[in-house]
């Protein structure tokens, strides 16, 4: 939001640090670390001082802004897996917390107030402000401050082994929080072939400046190491990851992977191909997060009977037809224009002598030129939108996993956070009759149901039969 926020003034206690951040380096305590993650983002495009002038807007984390005058204030209060956000009016005054570490109330709180910031400082054209918002994440549903529920502590929680498609905004936002909730007791493998830019930067939260131009997956790996979580990212995509052998991967998932099986899998990949990707592997559970927007959005996905599958509503992109438009586009540029154009990629060297030195279809530039003219649109995008999504696909990864015998316990399907009107809801997902995933193609219709009579074999066999 370096375009929105100019400057934030700091008034905080005097304390160390307590949560992990993507910073390599930082001093430990929380406003120096506060103003070394600034710089580490964004460099100066956002100055960090003292609370020292009027500002254009407080935001009150426990109340203690007697000093600000007619300010607007915006509050935010969170415990465990519970978030709330409002006005002066209706804050809920002194509160006592629980000593849950359980981060995700936090970041939600914190998602919902910078949407708010957003908000006020472009103009709201339509929608709402949030004036009284209080949501439980365990429960899924909105609640009052007087009546918040804890849910479990994540105190020694574990999950089972899992793959996390896309190591974008989503993908590690999702590995901040597993590392904000000190979830040790895992092993994740990431999956992605993108390298950070200018453009993708601003909403990726393990990464800073200096990770321009680098693979995505190098964030997570240097985050992970620093706040010891068990995993391994491979930097190539999908089909990649399948065709090769991996000799650092976990035994375990090495033995399932040759049987062609990955259990579970959370797909944080951004287009209809990638997703019909995701659901030809046919884990037995997906968990998918995404954005659209200023709307966030986390699904499961599993081998119900008359339940949509990832593919449901995602067909693959039409590449003829974008490159026929993108090649007219580009091939009435002058040199200089052209050169500006294909700035961010990574390729502009080939894919230019592609476009000016006329060179053959079948040649690496034109290769290239395809791969650019193929991604994915540049939609509005935020950071605080990614984030939320991020708490939801983590909310439902724990809840659904952190303890097996719940695995069958129903979950609403999707969970979506609005920020235009600062709503949070429970929607049900309809079958694409036109899917070729789970109805059109009678041989992956088959693995669905092998899929399906083997997890029912599982869960009722005894140990020495499985």
């Amino acid at each position: 939001m370096v375009d929105t926020v100019d400057r934030i003034e700091l008034d905080i206690p005097d304390v160390q640090l307590t949560v992990p951040i993507p910073v390599p380096q930082h001093p430990g305590d929380l406003h120096g670390s506060l103003i070394a993650l600034s710089e580490w983002a964004v460099g100066d495009a956002v100055s960090i001082t003292e609370a020292e002038t009027a500002p254009d807007l407080v935001i009150s984390l426990g109340g203690g802004d007697e000093a600000y005058g007619e300010a607007e204030h915006i509050y935010a209060v969170s415990d465990g897996w519970y978030a709330w956000v409002g006005t002066k009016g209706n804050y809920p005054g002194a509160f006592a917390l629980s000593v849950d570490r359980n981060p995700l109330g936090a970041f939600l709180a914190a998602s919902l107030v910078a949407g708010e910031v957003f908000k006020r400082s472009r103009g709201l054209i339509r929608g709402k402000w949030i004036t009284d918002l209080g949501y439980c994440l365990w429960e899924n549903k909105p609640l009052p401050y007087s009546a918040r529920l804890q849910g479990p502590t994540l105190d020694n929680a574990s999950l089972p082994p899992f793959y996390i498609i896309g190591a974008g905004a989503v993908g590690q936002g999702l590995h901040y929080l597993l590392g904000a909730a000190l979830i040790r007791d895992s092993y994740v493998v990431t999956i992605d072939d993108d390298r950070h830019d200018e453009t993708n930067l601003n909403r990726c939260f393990l990464a800073g400046r200096s990770d321009i131009d680098h693979p995505k997956v190098e964030a997570i790996t240097r985050f992970r190491k620093a706040y010891d979580l068990d995993g391994l990212e491979f930097d190539g995509s999908l089909a990649d990851y399948i065709t090769s052998n991996i000799p650092d991967l976990r035994s375990d998932l090495k033995r399932l992977e040759a049987d062609d099986r990955m259990d579970y899998v959370v797909s944080c990949v951004d287009k209809g191909t990638s997703r019909q990707d995701v659901q030809g592997l046919w884990p037995r559970l997906i968990f998918g997060g995404s954005t659209l927007g200023l709307t966030a959005m986390a699904s499961i996905y599993d081998l119900g009977e008359g339940t949509p599958c990832l593919g449901c509503h995602n067909p693959p992109e039409k590449d003829g037809d974008t490159l026929r438009k993108v090649e007219q586009l580009v091939r009435a540029m002058q040199p200089d224009e052209l050169r500006r154009y294909l700035a961010h990629s990574k390729d502009a060297t080939e894919i230019e002598n592609y476009i000016l030195a006329g060179e053959k279809c079948g040649s690496l530039g034109a290769a290239q030129f395809r791969a650019f003219a193929t991604e994915v649109s540049k939609e509005f995008s935020v950071s605080f939108v990614s984030m939320a999504a991020a708490v939801l696909l983590a909310s439902r990864l724990l809840s659904r996993l952190i303890d097996r015998s719940q695995e069958s316990l129903p979950l609403p399907p999707m969970t979506s956070v609005a920020f235009l009107n600062g709503t949070l809801e429970n929607q049900k997902l309809s079958i694409d009759p036109q899917c070729s995933k789970c109805h059109g193609d009678p041989i992956s219709a088959f693995r669905k149901n092998v899929a399906a009579l083997r997890d029912v074999v599982e869960s009722t066999a005894p140990n020495n039969l499985r």
